[in-house]
């Protein structure tokens, strides 16, 4: 950015926030795929309305960008939390707010590269400095899998390692993440408890669950090599990795749509 500066003038006079969404939506979105770039127009809509609903007549859309404050990035956090955005009445999670700030971001920092602003003023030293907060979920809520997908995928699982962590996942509600990393050392039969670790958490929390018999009987069920502290889905190093597991979905997922007519065309 400091070497740019000397390189050519940067060309941000008379530039708006509304100026700035609509040349990153002419330039940059036709360059997405198709599921961004309705994000990238519905994300547009959604900060225009937001700052044209601002009190102060000088917050609103045809502001300079360089007035961007943290003013205006606590209200967005808050008015997109509790659906008080025009046009947008329904209250969302945090990654959500997440994923919309995140866009106003990549506009600045696009007008930044291609010398529209000097600078960004939602630059990450910025936001540093004064501790400004990007809202996460540490333990976001998705829906389960389908009970009729997850057997059809065990049914077509590649390996015996991958149908019995669908198996469990299904048992325990557990994420993949949790499961993979699973050790022997984690189950005791004989008091009917798993010990979930904290760093195979997404949460990051540590916890013990009751077994139940559905689970017990897979585990029982799989090859032992040793006892102790080692993986009960071993990879080469350690733990399956996840990038095995991704492999090996992709490849049931495969297999399952080939098994249905005209599904492997």
């Amino acid at each position: 950015e400091l070497a740019a500066r000397f390189t050519r003038p940067v060309t941000d006079a008379g530039t708006t926030l509304d100026t700035l969404l609509g040349h990153y939506l002419k330039e940059v979105t036709p360059t997405k795929k198709d599921q961004k770039q309705r994000h990238d127009r519905r994300a547009a809509r959604m900060w225009r309305e937001f700052f044209n609903a601002q009190p102060e007549v000088d917050r609103r859309v045809i502001r300079d960008p360089k007035t961007l404050d943290r003013i205006d990035w606590d209200r967005f956090i808050r008015a997109r939390r509790g659906g008080h955005i025009p046009g947008w009445p329904r209250a969302v999670r945090d990654r959500a707010v997440e994923y919309d700030l995140k866009f106003l971001l990549a506009v600045l920092n696009w007008a930044v590269g291609t010398m529209t602003l000097e600078s960004s003023p939602w630059r990450p030293e910025i936001r540093l400095k004064q501790n400004w907060a990007m809202p996460k979920e540490l333990n976001p809520k998705r829906p389960s899998m389908p009970q009729d997908l997850l057997e059809k995928l065990i049914r077509y699982a590649p390996g015996w390692q991958f149908g019995a962590m669908m198996r469990l996942q299904g048992e325990t509600g557990r994420r993949n993440n949790a499961i993979r990393q699973l050790r022997w050392s984690d189950v005791d039969f004989a008091a009917q408890q798993i010990r979930w670790r904290p760093d195979a958490d997404k949460a990051g929390k540590e916890g013990w669950t009751y077994m139940r018999e559905g689970v017990a009987t897979i585990l029982r069920g799989l090859p032992r090599r040793g006892i102790g502290d080692l993986p009960v889905f071993p990879g080469r190093t350690g733990c399956t990795s996840r990038n095995t597991c991704q492999i090996w979905l992709r490849r049931a997922k495969d297999r399952l749509m080939q098994s249905v007519p005209g599904g492997g065309a």
